[in-house]
């Protein structure tokens, strides 16, 4: 009989999907590739954990700028003032970090103040002050910035004035001469308050004396001359003659006497004078002869007093007294009475007699009730009171009726309420009078109203309380009532128990009534409080040791190092509670504690598991295989690392020995395990290396694993290698059309030993294939040129400027001449048997003869010949700019320029020189443009104005270079060859107000404001001109 006591424990199988950046590591195995990887773990049961990973790894990215530009730059909402190289953390399309390394060159604004104090100007760079003040110039500086010069200048004034003077017979003036007759020519300068010169003019009128004899005669006095004289004699004055000067008269004086003589009369209306009747009071005077032939004065003091005429009208009731004399009928009376002055005064009185008929009440005052308006009703109340209570009337019995009431101030209710008893009386003319009463009252009987405050959410403290108080919760701010306005209102509480321990609902009624008893519609809050207080969560270190069974089990209790909760802990767990030989040594365990309301905290605490009383062998020690792939751009260097142990199994780096059983590398450095790579003169290379691992304390438990490094070229620095990169030299022309169009077996079409994927010049005529495989409309094309973007968002290696999948543009490269060839490839384009490496090179003079020729080197073994190429890569490769680096003007000069088709495609025709030369020309250079398509001042452009005949400025300046910057010093464009139409075209010459700055890529058409330029004439003769040009979008 065999009995098998038989226990099958299982395999278990497990899932695990991540997405992470860069790599992942799971059990100490690291991963840096996308892909579905399986580890063979041993589970609880001793048994095979077969652990599917399933890793999508999105990648870092890493990008370098370099800027050269004034004063800041502005990256990303960072602001650099100073040079240097900066680093930004930023966040790519995948998600993960995006490295970006700025190195930027930070050119200073300067500045300088200059001082001056001088007369009358100041010159300045060429600019003149007359006047005093503070002015500022903005000049280029050394590093191509502003030059801020500031001028504080004094101007001090030079004056002229002329001295005019008038002297009698002679004038000794400031020169020390003395003059005798009139001048206007004598000068002197003198020194003015303010240090300047101080020119005088002398304006001298010489004058001259006289002398007199006169004789008068006359009654009482004479006077000469404003000087009186009463009795006869000889005088004489000394005067100043109308020129100013002295005059010497003599006076014969005859003086005779005259007569005079008072009357005073008193008379009533006029008084006869010597023939005169005179009405009025006042002095009067005759003048007659005396017996001396002077006169006789008669004097006449009069005094008129006045009679008079009054008119009295007058009405009275039964009878009205005047001047003693009692009137009881109505009519007119003519009285005359001696006035005040004792003349007659002649008084009419119009007299009315009215009879004592009494005063008739027609209505009866209305009493009037309103509601209380909180301003004492005081429109109400004054119409109330004007129309005597609303009906109140009265007939007079004789003349008008005049209304009045004893209305002061109403009897106060609650509030601003109350009522009044007003007597209304009516009085005519006689005093008859007739009176009525009613009342006014104000009531109050509108509700108040109020907004409670809004639901709201509060939370338990650490004491396991609340605070409700109106402070926290929100109080009533708008209590509102016409009538009342100290209101506030008041509110109740009814408190239930939540959930959990710290949790309640508060009910809250709001109430308010005012002093006249009405009562709003009660409101209600309702306040929850939450407990969101997690606990707090405290762990300490255990250690244990497996059991004969191999096991070893924990509590909460066993690791919990005293958690606590503001209203108490509900439960706690752990993470892990039984442990097995696997388990031996360091194990990190979770404790989660759980309050009341579902509040969790959680701590880790180290749990060492050792053997005890159950031996569990030995675990075998497994190394894996490492590979580090590194990405170098020509002329470059690479670099990089890796921990051989991360993906090893089974010990950590203290428990092993390390040895490398192979020779190691030529640039490679092994220490404790992590591996360096550094090679200034990378190459591409696939490099291995062989290691191993022993157990320190068991030596025979080995393993060994292979190290693969994958140093991979990447031609086009875009950070694509080249093995995925379908325009290896970003050229715009995908790699697999370029091994298709080759026109030579070994790809490489010109023979420079650049195949043509990584040539940017196929055919070796200076022209790059960026530029030759597209095509123009004016040539045919369906599309203009198209320039290069900088851009790959689909990290392809192509261009998105021509990457369909990008929203680019893309077509089979151009064949201008049909030959099968395209013009990349073909060293005639137009098939009119001169070479493009002549006509994309004739512009001055077009001659049929390169103006640049080709020397056969290439240092940055990017296809292009040294004598065309702009940009060497092995010093920086300018992604989306080295394909177009070439300074070939690919003019066009045929003749027809008009056509824009560029000559290297265009049949020759020679340019016949102009037949009538210009004269008087002067250079025009604008101050403003306006590039917005509608035909006029589309572009920049410099022109001569002549008086005769017409020139060209490209004919005088055919090599002008010009260079235009913002207003912080950036350079925004530059165009060699300025203005040649015959290299660029006709519009292509001159600029349209776009940039041609790396910052403006995709985005090149610049704002309006102003820039600055400077135009390089490059003759020899001329030095460059600077000035500002406002471009106006």
């Amino acid at each position: 009989i065999l009995t098998i006591d038989l226990t099958i424990r299982k395999t278990t199988f497990e899932t695990i999907t991540e997405d992470v950046c860069d790599s992942l590591v799971v059990n100490g195995v690291k991963y840096t590739e996308t892909g579905v990887y399986e580890q063979t773990l041993t589970n609880e049961a001793l048994c095979d954990s077969i652990l599917t990973i399933d890793a999508t790894i999105r990648k870092t990215t890493f990008e370098t700028i370099t800027e050269d530009v004034c004063d800041s730059l502005v990256v990303n909402g960072v602001k650099y003032t100073e040079t240097g190289v900066y680093k930004q953390t930023l966040t790519n399309e995948a998600l993960c970090d995006s490295i970006l390394t700025i190195d930027v060159t930070i050119r200073k604004t300067t500045f300088e103040t200059l001082t001056e104090d001088v007369c009358d100007s100041l010159v300045v760079n060429g600019v003149k002050y007359t006047e005093t003040g503070v002015y500022e110039q903005t000049l280029t500086n050394e590093a191509l910035c502003d030059s801020i010069l500031t001028i504080d200048v004094t101007i001090r004034k030079t004056t002229y004035g002329t001295d005019v003077q008038e002297a009698c017979n002679e004038f000794t003036w400031i020169d020390g001469e003395t003059y005798t007759d009139n001048n206007n020519s004598a000068e002197w300068t003198l020194q003015n308050i303010a240090g300047c010169d101080s020119v005088v003019t002398l304006d001298l009128t010489i004058l001259r004396s006289t002398e007199d004899t006169i004789k008068v005669e006359g009654c009482d006095l004479v006077t000469v001359n404003g000087t009186d004289y009463t009795t006869s004699g000889t005088y004489s004055q000394n005067l100043t003659n109308a020129a100013g000067c002295d005059s010497i008269l003599t006076i014969l004086a005859t003086v005779l006497e005259s007569t005079s003589s008072t009357t005073e009369v008193t008379k009533c209306d006029s008084y006869t004078w010597n023939g005169t009747t005179y009405t009025q009071s006042g002095t009067y005077s005759a003048t007659f002869e005396n017996a001396a032939g002077c006169d006789s004065t008669a004097v006449l003091i009069l005094n008129i007093l006045e009679s008079g005429e009054q008119t009295i009208n007058r009405t009275e009731c039964d009878q009205y007294v005047f001047n003693g004399e009692a009137f009881t009928q109505s009519g007119t009376y003519t009285r005359v009475v001696t006035n005040n002055n004792g003349c007659d005064l002649t008084i009419t009185l119009n007299l009315t007699i009215l009879s004592d008929d009494p005063v008739v009440l027609t209505s009866e005052a209305t009493d009037l009730t309103v509601e209380c308006d909180g301003q004492g009703n005081t429109e109400a109340l004054n119409e109330w009171l004007t129309t005597q209570g609303t009906t109140g009337a009265a007939e007079a019995g004789f003349g008008t009726i005049l209304w009045n009431h004893n209305y002061e101030a109403p009897t106060p209710g609650c509030c601003n309420t109350g009522s009044a008893m007003v007597t209304f009386t009516a009085t005519d003319d006689c005093g008859n009078t007739v009176s009525t009463t009613a009342s006014f009252t104000i009531i109050d009987s509108e509700v108040p109203t109020f907004t409670a405050p809004a639901d709201i959410t509060i939370y338990s403290g650490d004491d396991c309380q609340y605070d409700a108080s109106v402070e926290a919760t929100g109080d009533v701010t708008d209590e509102m009532d016409v009538c009342c306005t100290d209101l506030n209102a008041g509110f109740t509480d009814v408190i239930e128990q939540g959930s959990c321990a710290g949790e309640w609902i508060i009910t809250r009624t709001w109430t308010l009534d005012d002093a006249c008893g009405n009562e709003a519609e009660p409101q209600v809050q309702i306040i929850t409080v939450l407990d969101q207080t997690a606990p707090t969560a405290v762990c300490k270190n255990i250690t244990v040791q497996l059991d004969e069974n191999g096991t070893a089990s924990i509590t909460a209790a066993d690791i919990d190092g005293g958690s606590s909760d503001n209203c108490g802990i509900d439960t706690m767990f752990i993470s892990r509670e039984i442990y097995y030989c696997g388990n031996l040594g360091a194990n990190e365990v979770t404790l989660t504690v759980v309050d009341q309301c579902g509040n969790t905290s959680t701590c880790t605490a180290t749990v060492t598991v050792e053997e005890g009383d159950y031996d569990c062998g030995t675990n075998q020690l497994k190394a894996n295989p490492d590979v580090l792939t590194l990405i170098y751009c020509p002329g470059g260097n690479v670099s990089g690392d890796i921990n051989l142990f991360a993906n090893d199994e089974g010990f950590s780096a203290e428990d092993v020995s390390f040895n490398v059983l192979t020779d190691i590398p030529d640039n490679v450095s092994i220490t404790n395990g992590s591996l360096d790579y550094i090679n200034e003169a990378a190459t591409q290379a696939v490099i291995t290396l062989t290691y191993s691992v022993c157990h320190n304390v068991n030596t025979e438990n080995c393993d060994t694993a292979e190290v693969t490094i994958h140093v991979l070229l990447d031609t086009d620095c875009d950070g694509v290698p080249d093995d995925i990169d379908i325009d290896d030299d970003d050229d715009g022309i995908v790699d697999t059309d370029e091994e298709i169009n080759a026109l030579t077996a070994n790809l490489d079409s010109d023979g420079d030993v650049i195949v043509d994927r990584l040539d940017i010049d196929s055919d070796n005529d200076g022209i790059p294939d960026n530029i030759e495989w597209q095509s123009t409309i004016a040539e045919g094309g369906e599309y203009d040129y198209i320039l290069p973007l900088g851009i790959d968002s689909n990290n392809d290696g192509w261009d998105d400027a021509y990457d369909p999948t990008a929203g680019g543009t893309y077509y089979e490269p151009w064949d201008m001449d049909l030959d099968g060839t395209p013009d990349y490839l073909d060293e005639d384009s137009d098939g009119d048997e001169i070479p493009d490496y002549i006509e994309g090179w004739d512009a001055n003079p077009h001659d049929t003869i390169a103006d640049t020729e080709f020397v056969g080197t290439d240092s940055d073994g990017d296809g292009l010949d040294d004598a065309y190429d702009t940009y060497d890569t092995s010093e920086e490769w300018l992604h989306g700019q080295n394909a177009i680096g070439s300074d070939a003007p690919l003019q066009d000069m045929a003749g027809d320029t008009i056509n824009n088709i560029r000559d290297w495609r265009d049949d020759y025709v020679p340019v016949d020189p102009p037949d009538n030369p210009a004269t008087g020309c002067e250079l025009n250079i604008p101050n403003g443009f306006s590039p917005n398509d509608d035909g006029y001042n589309d572009y920049f452009e410099v022109e001569f104005e002549c008086s005769e005949g017409d020139q060209l400025f490209e004919e005088i300046y055919p090599d002008a270079k010009i260079e235009i910057y913002n207003r912080w010093g950036n350079l925004v464009f530059e165009k060699n060859r300025f203005g040649n139409t015959q290299e660029w075209g006709n519009y292509e010459a001159w600029w349209d107000g776009r940039s041609t700055n790396d910052m403006q890529v995709g985005k090149d058409k610049l704002p309006t404001a102003t820039y600055f330029y400077i135009l390089y004439f490059n003759n020899g003769t001329n030095d460059p001109v600077t000035g500002s040009i406002f471009l106006n979008n």
